[in-house]
């Protein structure tokens, strides 16, 4: 291969490159936020601390009975939220560890009980959409960031798998006008950065019952993954351009 040949094929790399490595990038961080997601700690039952609450998960939802608890610190938890601003939709997902609270008998945060009854732990899979997402917030004063507002509900449906049972979940709103569904709030509840917090409802029976009683809601800490450094974007720089030679050596070969 000449070596005249050579540098159109590294400037039409280095151009591949700056359209992957530099335009997505900043073009996906105008838009699309993604965040790893931590256990509250000021929940109105912990400890354990959780970022997930679903009081009488498992009684078939027709008494308030255990409070179920979901540990988003947990070792074998892995919760995600993806904000597209663009869309106006949060997205909460993954895997978190729970299971009846055993401090829940005392309804007040203390050590007396901390842990899990024995047998009710397992793995919950999440996966909750909000919808007409505004930004910012209802209400700067308090400090958020976004939030979920309105007056004809469904801006907020999902689903939970836990110990064996499939469970329909819809966001729950406050009283009042616009009714609030979800927010994104700075320093909710004393804790330090994002916190994501609102009220839920879950059905056992594919939405023919759902389930009013105690309470269920989402209280959790939102900690907002980083764009690529510069160095990871100039080496998809270098990646492209070597891309682009190895073509041209096939071609000529």
């Amino acid at each position: 291969m000449k070596t005249s040949n050579l540098f159109p094929a590294l400037a039409i790399g280095l151009t591949s490159a700056v359209t992957v490595g530099l335009a997505a990038p900043e073009a996906q961080a105008a838009s699309i936020m993604t965040y790893d997601l931590g256990s509250h700690r000021a929940g109105g039952i912990a400890s354990p601390y959780y970022g997930l609450r679903l009081d009488g998960l498992m009684d078939e939802g027709d008494r308030e009975g255990d409070k179920y608890t979901f540990d988003f610190d947990h070792a074998m938890s892995s919760m995600v939220m993806t904000y597209d601003m663009d869309a106006g939709t949060i997205n909460i997902s993954g895997n978190a560890y729970g299971g009846a609270d055993a401090n829940a008998a005392s309804n007040s945060p203390g050590d007396a009980g901390d842990g899990y009854i024995d047998g009710t732990t397992d793995v919950a899979v999440i996966d909750f959409t909000y919808t007409q997402v505004t930004q910012p917030g209802n209400d700067i004063v308090r400090g958020d960031i976004a939030s979920v507002n309105g007056d004809d509900g469904g801006y907020g449906t999902g689903t939970l798998s836990f110990g064996g049972t499939d469970f329909l979940l819809r966001a729950k709103g406050t009283e009042g006008s616009p009714v609030n569904y979800f927010n994104l709030t700075e320093g909710y509840r004393t804790e330090p950065g994002l916190v994501g917090w609102g009220w839920l409802q879950y059905s056992f029976d594919e939405g023919e019952t759902w389930h009013t009683g105690g309470v269920s809601d989402w209280l959790f800490t939102a900690d907002k993954r980083p764009v690529p450094e510069p160095g990871m974007i100039f080496g998809l720089l270098g990646l492209g351009a070597v891309t682009a030679v190895r073509r041209k050596l096939s071609a000529k070969a």
